[in-house]
């Protein structure tokens, strides 16, 4: 965990080639994904190993419940808005179990008024996919999404338009 906890600390927070290349060389080894998600618990790795977990699953791969959740636990904590945006646009991956699903539900709610457009954004898609796994929130989550269609910028906008497309 220390090599990869230090390549993460030496990220200079901007080279995704760099991130790419601790992807291929670190995160690929048996384990890794483990250390990843518990290095997602300190503040200064966070924004860092929430690009490598994003990358991880834009590979079309899993992850275990156990890591889901607790990354779940992690993500209504968060501050960083970069890992929390990285997150959000993990969210399809996520199965939020019953235990979990009220601070999850509270923390994407609370990312629909957040001053980064692109965490408001990606939180209307997280709320999304939360309602897909539970039916009873799919109406008022559609009407959260056309409200979003009126009130929005375009970037957000655009995010909405394809998750209404999908529907539920």
């Amino acid at each position: 965990m220390m090599a990869l906890r230090q390549a993460i600390l030496n990220w200079d927070g901007k080279s995704s080639d760099y991130l790419a290349g601790v992807y291929q060389d670190l995160v690929a080894q048996t384990g890794a994904i483990t250390q990843l998600v518990e290095l997602m618990a300190e503040p200064a790795c966070q924004p860092g190993a929430s690009w490598l977990l994003k990358q991880h699953l834009a590979h079309l791969q899993e992850l275990t419940p156990v890591q889901q959740h607790r990354l779940l636990d992690i993500f209504v904590a968060l501050d960083c808005w970069q890992t929390q945006l990285h997150l959000l646009q993990c969210f399809a991956a996520f199965i939020v179990d019953a235990s979990r699903k009220t601070a999850v539900e509270a923390k994407l709610r609370w990312g629909l008024s957040h001053s980064n457009k692109f965490v408001r954004a990606w939180s209307f898609h997280g709320l999304f996919y939360l309602a897909k796994q539970y039916p009873d929130m799919q109406d008022e989550v559609t009407q959260l999404l056309e409200m979003a269609l009126i009130d929005e910028p375009a970037s957000v906008k655009a995010r909405v338009r394809s998750l209404l497309k999908l529907g539920f």
